[in-house]
């Protein structure tokens, strides 16, 4: 029995909710993402990373994408819905031999990371999920990985 989701959302919460105003909350599983004992679901374990400004990556050692099952892939795209929605990213490694390569690009990636501030219009009295896009309409040609929201009410957004 796997609890993909609880062990999502247990490691959401302890992420520490008063950092260091430079550090970043991140998750990174080793895990094939496949779920068949959670009592939680998809979205409270995306919710419960949104709520704490984590950015979620996940390392799939299963296979090559042409090799996985259906119930593999689903669990692969669990994680990549998760790494898409906060800004993180899910590999997919074909062997072990992989692995290093990937935690290479991985630590690289955090290295690199760029800091966006700015005001919501909404008062900040109104708690809540708001979405966010973030687009360089003058270089079409980039591509910008960013959470696609935040829990405004929680804590100061980063």
């Amino acid at each position: 029995a796997t609890a993909f989701f609880d062990a999502v959302v247990r490691a959401a919460r302890l992420l520490p909710t008063k950092p260091d105003p430079e550090t970043r909350r991140v998750i990174v599983v080793l895990s094939d993402g496949e779920d068949n004992f959670s009592t939680r679901s998809l979205k409270s374990a995306l919710e419960e990373i949104q709520k704490a400004d984590g950015l979620f990556y996940s390392i799939n050692p299963g296979a090559a994408p042409d090799r996985l099952n259906r119930v593999s892939r689903r669990g692969q795209q669990w994680m990549e819905t998760l790494a898409e929605q906060t800004g993180g990213m899910a590999f997919l490694a074909e062997s072990y031999r992989d692995l290093a390569g990937i935690y290479g690009r991985l630590a690289k990636e955090l290295q690199v990371q760029y800091l966006l501030s700015f005001y919501s219009p909404a008062p900040a009295s109104q708690s809540g999920f708001r979405a966010i896009s973030v687009t360089l309409p003058e270089r079409p040609e980039l591509k910008v990985r960013a959470r696609k929201g935040y829990y405004a009410g929680n804590r100061t957004f980063r």
